[in-house]
């Protein structure tokens, strides 16, 4: 049965750069559950552990954008890894796929030169985007 010490020192071990002590905020202030909360740049990440009868914990986690959209008073969380209504257990395991799950969260898309410039071919001259060094609106005279 993994405890919180248990995260603490997962998360020593495979987060760099970070310290539990730092970087995580731990809210005990309930006593059938225990809220563990992390950050990044964009998003809030919120892993509730909730001990169960067979003295299994269970981890479920959410994440929210920490800036709402315009026009909305708050961001509303979002389950992470699966169906909130069943909760994973709490073990190495669940905290590797966790992982994998905020890195593929967090992850932004490139883009290649070779498809903007493929796309730049496609459209040809007179294109939706002016010409380097052409100004929008500018006639030539």
């Amino acid at each position: 049965m993994a405890t919180i010490e248990d995260l603490k020192g997962w998360f020593a071990r495979d987060i760099k750069f970070a310290e539990w002590d730092e970087n995580v905020e731990l809210d005990e202030s309930d006593p059938n559950s225990a809220v563990i909360r992390f950050y990044t740049a964009t998003n809030e990440y919120a892993l509730k552990i909730v001990p169960r009868e067979e003295g299994i914990p269970r981890l479920n986690c959410t994440v929210r954008s920490r800036k709402p959209r315009a026009g909305m008073p708050a961001a509303s969380p979002r389950p992470l890894m699966r169906n909130p209504q069943f909760p994973n257990r709490l073990n190495e395991r669940t905290w590797k796929r966790l992982l994998g799950a905020i890195v593929g969260f967090e992850l932004v898309r490139v883009h290649r030169r070779e498809k903007a410039a493929k796309t730049a071919e496609l459209e040809g001259p007179g294109g939706s985007e002016p010409a380097s060094g052409e100004e929008e609106g500018a006639s030539s005279t």
